[in-house]
Formats: C-alpha cells, sequence, structure tokens
C-alpha cells in the first residue's frame, strides 16, 4: 500500500524473482538438514514471496486471491482423475502416469516436441536435462537402457583415449551418464550436490594436515598435496 515499506513498493516481478529463487534453496537446504525449525521459518519465507505475486496480479487487475486458489484446486482435480474421475492408479507410478496424461490435455501442447521445451530454460542444467529425458520416456523415446548407455559412455571415453576430447563428447557424455543416473531411480542434481560436498570435506581434511605440518596448500607442488591427500584416504 502507499503506506507500507518503500521497499516493497518499489518491487516488481521481475525483481522478486531471484528473492524467490533464493528462498526456495534456502528450504531444501532446511529440508537437507532434516532441520524443522528451520523448514517451517523457510516455508513462510517462500510464502511470502508468493504474496507479492498475488499482489502484483491484483495491480495488474488481472487476478484476485480467490482466482489463484480457485485455479490450484480446479488443477489438482483435474490432473487427479484417478481420485476425482473414472481413471485407476494402484500406486505412485500409475497415479503419476495419469497426471502426466491430464496435463498434455490440460496445456493443449501442439506436439511433443512443445511438451519437451516447456521445461523450464532457466532450470540448472542437470534438472532440466533430467525433465526433459523422462518427457520424452512419457513419449517413448527413450535415451537407451542401462547396458546400452554405459556401453556407450565407454567407447566415447576410450574413443577419446588416444586424441583430445571434443566438447560435443563431452555433452554426449554427460547427458548419457544424466541418462543412466535416471533409470538407475536417482537424481543427477542430488548426486553432484552430494559429492561436491564430500569433496569439500575431503579437501578440509587435507587442508588442515598439511597446515599441521606448519604448510600452506597453496605453495606446494601437485605431487606434495597428492601425497597429504592419499595419507587422509588412508586414514
Amino acid at each position: 500500500s502507499k503506506d507500507g515499506c518503500p521497499w516493497d513498493r518499489a518491487q516488481t516481478k521481475q525483481t522478486i524473482c531471484q528473492t524467490l529463487i533464493e528462498e526456495c534453496y534456502e528450504l531444501v537446504d532446511a529440508v537437507n538438514r532434516d532441520d524443522n525449525d528451520k523448514i517451517c521459518e523457510e516455508t513462510g519465507d517462500v510464502l511470502l514471496q508468493t504474496a507479492f505475486y498475488i499482489r502484483f496480479l491484483e495491480e495488474d487487475l488481472t487476478h484476485e486471491k480467490s482466482d489463484i486458489l480457485t485455479g490450484i484446486c480446479s488443477k489438482l482435480i483435474m490432473r487427479h482423475s484417478h481420485v476425482f474421475g473414472a481413471d485407476k492408479a494402484k500406486d505412485a507410478e500409475e497415479a503419476l502416469k495419469v497426471w502426466n496424461k491430464n496435463k498434455q490435455i490440460e496445456k493443449k501442447y501442439a506436439d511433443s516436441t512443445t511438451y519437451l521445451d516447456d521445461v523450464p530454460k532457466n532450470f540448472p542444467a542437470a534438472m532440466r536435462a533430467e525433465k526433459v529425458i523422462k518427457r520424452a520416456e512419457f513419449c517413448n523415446y527413450t535415451s537407451g537402457d542401462k547396458s546400452t548407455l554405459i556401453n556407450d559412455v565407454i567407447k566415447i571415453l576410450q574413443d577419446g583415449s588416444t586424441c583430445e576430447l571434443q566438447k560435443d563428447d563431452l555433452q554426449e557424455v554427460i547427458f548419457k551418464i544424466i541418462a543412466l543416473i535416471r533409470l538407475s531411480g536417482e537424481s543427477a542434481e542430488s548426486l553432484i550436490a552430494s559429492k561436491t560436498q564430500d569433496f569439500i570435506k575431503e579437501f578440509s581434511s587435507v587442508d588442515k594436515l598439511i597446515k599441521q605440518d606448519g604448510l600452506d596448500m597453496k605453495t606446494l607442488d601437485k605431487q606434495k598435496v597428492d601425497y597429504y591427500r592419499n595419507a587422509v584416504k588412508k586414514s
């Protein structure tokens, strides 16, 4: 309102985007830490960002709060035709198939390519690749089975062992590995995040060991750093 916070009044649909993304990541981080107090706090922060967007729409005179609530309720009813309609789903996998079928109808995609290209381009790259692969599978366009993917990756790496791997080779390897991870029931985004954290923990242990000897990692050559690294791995 005109009597409200000047910072709030200065915001737009575009400026709040970054804050919304940050708050969502903070909520995910709280979930990963299994910290219920933080989950509660961060959920409130995410809701605050949605309140901004409700207000933006009201100011544009395009929607009211009731429009948004009615919209999500209608979507849930329409996509849950295995609950509110004639479709059947005996498990989570079948329920997801019904959801995707109804989403296709609701969105009125012109064709399957439009369905794939509709995955937001500002998703983290691994997450977007997973979603695109998943949608392609829904259209019966698969990346291959586990054995095929593993053999394809091995062949690319072997062919590149005698010369420098080209950009196209690296892209192919990464995409096939993401497809393989999906077939294994894991999330590439989660695995990368977890491995990155493990790498930081290992680095920290090596750094501490080096400092115990009165040295600085940045001044050591690679062989000396590897010596400490192997010592940490053996401990």
